[in-house]
């Protein structure tokens, strides 16, 4: 799973992760700033950067460090960097992760919500302080981007044994032990992401099964092999 890249205000932002951000001109396709940022994948990059205001924001989970990083998308200067949590896991393969940020309004207030190993995390935008933080177990390597549907954000754990779980985004600090509405462990994806309606969440396991649960419960209300 490459980085996809993002357009805005005449500017496509390709991300490379280890190999570095470039913004180019729309126009006339030339480079106006590159950003390194020191990473090691193992396997290559995979997060997709997102654009918030005048900031591009990039998931740096890697093997060795795990961070978040914030861009001025106009210069590539970094605004704010943001260590993620400790992790337990000793092995570095169980470390990295190559989530997308997900940009919501909540609790009276704009997070970007990015799930990485054994944390789901928010933070606030403009400053990368942190808002909630859920321990989710020992998840790595998670690829699906969390979805919301205005109630709750809907994010995957990621390998090892994947499980989607419903969180309200409204709390904070660790929220582990209250703000978990629900959790699924059955046929959920390790790699593809879900999609949430006001009232439903749809998902397709790598195995190729697709899953409908209710929003507000989890209760399964459809299974079929496609």
């Amino acid at each position: 799973a490459s980085p996809t890249p993002v357009l805005a205000d005449g500017n496509c932002y390709c991300d490379f992760g280890a190999l570095g951000v470039a913004c180019v001109s729309v126009a006339d396709g030339s480079v106006r700033w590159r950003h390194q940022s020191v990473i090691q994948h193992n396997v290559g990059p995979g997060s997709s950067p997102a654009v918030v205001d005048d900031l591009l924001i990039l998931t740096r989970d890697g093997a060795d460090v795990q961070y978040i990083e914030a861009v001025d998308r106009l210069t590539g200067d970094v605004v704010w960097k943001r260590p993620r949590p400790p992790l337990r896991a000793t092995n570095e393969e169980q470390k990295k992760a190559f989530c997308t940020p997900l940009l919501i309004d909540a609790g009276g207030r704009r997070q970007l919500v990015i799930p990485g190993a054994q944390w789901f995390i928010a933070y606030e935008p403009e400053t990368g302080e942190e808002i909630w933080r859920i321990d989710h177990g020992s998840g790595f390597s998670n690829v699906p981007r969390p979805v919301y549907n205005g109630e709750y954000v809907f994010l995957c754990t990621g390998f090892a044994s994947p499980e989607l779980w419903a969180v309200d985004p409204t709390g904070t600090g660790d929220v582990t032990d209250s703000h978990v509405a629900w959790k699924h462990r059955s046929q959920v994806p390790n790699t593809p992401s879900p999609v949430a309606t006001e009232d439903h969440v749809f998902f397709v396991s790598d195995q190729g099964v697709a899953t409908v649960l209710e929003a507000a419960t989890g209760q399964q209300l459809a299974r079929a092999r496609l």
